[in-house]
């Protein structure tokens, strides 16, 4: 069998083996390459194609954890700027590669970057295990999605469920995807690399945006991260991270334009353009009757009133105006809403989005809920304070309302991630020793089974064996040891299949043995091939010698003789 067909039945075998893991964690799925715009936005610039290729080559090496990857196509020079063009230009498209690190090295030939050596965080089992805990948590919130849903929809359901699964904090995750969908925990980047994720595998282009923000919470500017997405054929700006604020869940920065977001928000330049967000067709005040240009008493209050005295407003260039009204109106506005007994009201506000609330209970009745951890099957809390009035608090004091209730709720969900090889979990039997068994994933919670999250196991049928005879070595030929060899191209040194030959060109060689006897010229009588000097060799060689040497002198005097006699 020559190397090139056993390369290609090894080939065959690990495709086998990895493509149901790849269908398992979303990483092989079919992707329309429309929804990376960074990879499109390459090809807008002078030799595009050769940036893309390069870029192409880096998802794919990153993709399985390459060492080092080339990214020279053999003709088109990649200088180190149009490198770090291209890896930034990755790295905002595909934030689902959370094991990478924040470094690489690069080989440089001459004129242009060979190669790359990115660094990772994440390698072996630990890779492996956080894979599956990755996609399981991606695969628990987008199963929420229905067919029904428009993409409006299915960013703010994204956005809401991310807002009350992940806390504002640093962590070792905290920077990606991993740490927002997994462990809950992120800062700014976290954040926004988590949706992005989730909205690419919900069909939704979203953009990586890096630039600097004043933070609602310190006032201060720092550095940020945060989204573009397009929806309905128009790109908007979303800020999931300055949206989610503990117990409160904003909007002031869902889906907003240019304009709106760069009152306190910087953008970083690019090598390419970033498209224009200039509609507000799709944001959320919009979209909720909410974006206020004008507000009466009555407007207010009617807000309110449908509302559970809880009003949520947007003031374009005038939140603070609105909450000085209120202050002098509060009263009258409190009336119209149908209150006649002794209230409070408190407000909240993140850009000019304004959360104006009314409350007529002392809550001086609260009850503590304790944190309650969920099941596969059964829902848990996180620990909250609940007033008799149906209000629920981060404190008992009743200082910090939890406006959007469902936040308090951590959903039951199965982790499928456990692996187990019995007939309950079998999912298919190989036909032959070439395939290998596949079995559906376990819950490590209980003994539920998945549906359609599998693995492929080491096991497989026993080989079937045929015996290669050995060759003798002779004086003239190499010889070979015995093997054996199976019928799904592998081969083995033992009837057991229990030593695989992994190379098979180069197994069991016996070197040519020695040459037997001789002949009186000192030929070996087995392959006539001369195995040594003899005597009568040396003599037949010094006659031989002697009538070389010696006839063309023989014949120059006879010449020289006949030539004197005539």
């Amino acid at each position: 069998m020559t190397k090139k067909l056993i390369k290609l039945l090894s080939f065959s075998l690990c495709f086998i083996l990895i493509m149901p893991c790849l269908i398992l964690t979303g990483y092989g799925e079919e992707v329309d390459d429309g929804i990376y715009y960074c990879r499109q936005a390459l090809l807008s610039l002078p030799d595009g194609e050769k940036l893309v290729y390069a870029y192409d080559k880096i998802v794919e090496g990153i993709s399985t954890s390459s060492e080092e990857i080339d990214i020279y196509n053999g003709d088109d020079n990649i200088t180190v700027e149009e490198l770090q063009i291209v890896y930034d230009a990755y790295r905002r498209d595909h934030t689902e590669h959370f094991w990478l690190g924040n470094s690489y090295n690069y080989s440089y030939n001459s004129s242009t970057v060979v190669s790359i050596k990115p660094s990772y965080v994440m390698s072996g089992e630990d890779l492996s295990d956080a894979k599956l805990k990755f996609e399981n948590a991606a695969y628990n919130i987008l199963s929420g999605i229905t067919p029904s849903m428009t993409d409006y929809e299915k960013e703010k359901y994204l956005h809401d469920t991310l807002a009350s699964r992940v806390k504002y904090i640093e962590s070792p995750n905290a920077h990606n995807a991993y740490g927002a969908l997994v462990e809950g925990e992120a800062v700014c980047e976290g954040y926004a690399e988590a949706l992005q994720y989730l909205l690419q595998r919900a069909g939704i282009q979203s953009i990586i945006v890096l630039g600097s923000s004043v933070n609602p919470s310190t006032g201060t500017s720092e550095g940020h991260a945060w989204n573009m997405v397009k929806i309905d054929g128009s790109y908007y700006h979303l800020d999931l991270t300055w949206n989610d604020q503990g117990a409160n869940t904003y909007y002031a920065y869902f889906n907003v334009t240019d304009t709106i977001i760069k009152k306190d928000h910087q953008i970083d330049d690019t090598a390419y353009a970033l498209p224009e967000c200039s509609s507000m067709n799709q944001n959320y005040f919009q979209n909720e009757g909410a974006l206020l240009y004008s507000y009466t008493v009555d407007s207010i209050a009617q807000r309110l009133k449908d509302n559970s005295l809880i009003a949520r407003v947007y003031i374009p260039d005038g939140g603070s105006d609105f909450i000085t009204w209120c202050s002098s109106n509060i009263s009258s506005i409190a009336l119209k809403a149908g209150v006649a007994s002794s209230f409070t009201w408190s407000y909240s506000s993140i850009g000019d989005e304004v959360i104006l609330v009314i409350d007529t209970c002392n809550h001086d009745s609260l009850t503590s809920v304790q944190k309650k951890t969920p099941t596969c099957t059964e829902n848990g809390n996180i620990a909250y304070y609940k007033c008799s009035c149906g209000k629920y608090f981060e404190d008992r004091y009743a200082t910090v309302e939890i406006l959007n209730k469902n936040s308090v709720t951590l959903l039951a969900s199965h982790s499928f991630v456990e692996r187990v090889e019995d007939d309950e979990h079998l999912r298919s039997t190989p036909s032959s020793c070439a395939e290998y068994y596949t079995y559906f994933y376990g819950c490590t919670g209980c003994n539920e089974k998945s549906t359609d999250k599998y693995y492929t196991s080491n096991k497989t049928l026993p080989h079937t064996l045929t015996k290669v005879d050995g060759v003798q070595a002779t004086c003239s030929n190499e010889g070979r040891k015995a093997y054996y060899s199976c019928i799904c191209g592998k081969h083995f040194s033992d009837a057991n299949a229990k030593k695989e030959i992994t190379d098979i060109e180069n197994y069991g060689i016996l070197p040519k043995s020695s040459h037997g006897q001789t002949d009186f010229l000192g030929r070996c009588t087995e392959c006539g091939e001369l195995a040594e000097i003899t005597d009568t060799v040396i003599v037949i060689g010094l006659i031989i010698a002697c009538i070389f040497i010696g006839l063309p002198i023989v014949i120059t005097i006879l010449k020289k003789k006949f030539k004197r006699k005539d």
